[in-house]
């Protein structure tokens, strides 16, 4: 079946014409009443076509060597936060002392 709809029909509705795409539906597509695109489902390969390669590996996942880290992530994070918080670019507020953002949960000033 195909349906005319115009350019901002198909702005304002775009999921569901694409899903009646999807179902075989093809839309021609307007501008100030002029025809200008045609929009129909994409083509479907046959199954043929498709390349497949098996794995190199199988399984073996739950041999791996378990590793431990040093210090807690918590930790890490925290020191990630605090470095992302000292390369804070330079913004004065308009009172003159310096502006204040919250970043996660902590407190980061602009210095």
């Amino acid at each position: 079946m195909i349906r005319t709809i115009t350019q901002r029909d198909l702005r304002h509705n775009s999921a569901v014409l694409l899903r009646a795409v999807r179902h075989g539906e093809t839309l021609h597509i307007t501008h100030c009443g002029e025809i200008v695109a045609v929009l129909s489902p994409a083509p479907v390969p046959p199954p043929g076509n498709v390349r497949y390669r098996p794995a190199l590996i199988r399984g073996g996942f739950a041999d791996l060597p378990r590793f431990t880290t040093v210090r807690r992530i918590e930790s890490a994070l925290d020191a990630l936060r605090a470095e992302r918080c000292s390369y804070a670019p330079t913004r004065p507020s308009r009172s003159g002392g310096s502006e204040r953002y919250t970043h996660g949960r902590e407190l980061c000033l602009w210095v």
